[in-house]
């Protein structure tokens, strides 16, 4: 599952970062984050390709399946304004501690201690959710000169490929799915993916859409609205 995934790849890049000799850099760690992904999602990925016939890998291939199904919203997006939205609120909070004359200067103390120790964790939360996320696009910015190969078939069949396989199937499981798939089209186009036509992708999307909603319940009709919608933010 996913959470299991990134909990044993998070384990993996950990002992790589323990083990290592001395302070690593920036671009050390992205390097033991890719292998530590590697490591963990090979077994996997030897899996997918059991998962469809060996011409469905033809354009779009096993890894790419395997990241798009893999990644979750966490992975690509840190919530930063919510984050500091969060934070102002509780500063906010403390100055009025000041004012609540029913607490003593003892209580008022501790309950100044109790919200700051709150705030401190939320910017380390914030700050290795960035990391994480820098790390992740790092590795997508790797790996996407091999997600398509553009063999045999034309940009459109391959686009038609990707959203059968990945987009459709995926944005109707829940809202957080279809913002997913959404914000992942966005960055497969703002890495400038080889082989991978934005405007034929939009396309088929918006040229479609009775065809896509005639087999949706309402909740997954109301899902995939939510994705385009959230296409055209």
């Amino acid at each position: 599952s996913r959470p299991l995934f990134n909990l044993n790849i998070q384990a993996k890049f950990d002992e790589f970062r323990s083990t290592a000799s001395k302070s690593l850099n920036k671009n050390a760690l992205i390097q033991n984050y890719i292998e530590a992904v590697t490591y963990v999602m090979s077994p996997v990925l030897d899996f997918v390709k059991t998962l469809h016939p060996q011409r469905t890998w033809e354009e779009m291939t096993p890894q790419f399946y395997l990241t798009f199904w893999s990644l979750s919203m966490s992975d690509l997006q840190v919530p930063e304004i919510a984050y500091k939205r969060r934070i102002e609120e509780l500063e906010l909070e403390m100055t009025q501690i000041d004012e609540r004359k029913e607490l003593t200067a003892a209580k008022k103390r501790k309950e100044k201690e109790k919200i700051h120790i709150i705030i401190d964790k939320l910017k380390e939360e914030l700050f290795k959710q960035k990391e994480h996320v820098e790390r992740v696009r790092a590795r997508l910015d790797i790996e996407r000169e091999h997600w398509f190969k553009n063999r045999n078939k034309t940009k459109a069949e391959t686009i038609t490929e990707f959203l059968q396989l990945c987009i459709f199937p995926r944005c109707l499981l829940s809202e957080i799915d279809a913002l997913y798939c959404a914000h992942f089209i966005r960055v497969i186009h703002d890495l400038v993916t080889p082989n991978f036509s934005t405007i034929i992708c939009y396309d088929r999307l918006f040229s479609h859409i009775s065809y896509s909603l005639a087999s949706c319940s309402e909740t997954e009709a109301i899902r995939y609205g939510r994705f385009l919608h959230s296409l055209l933010d």
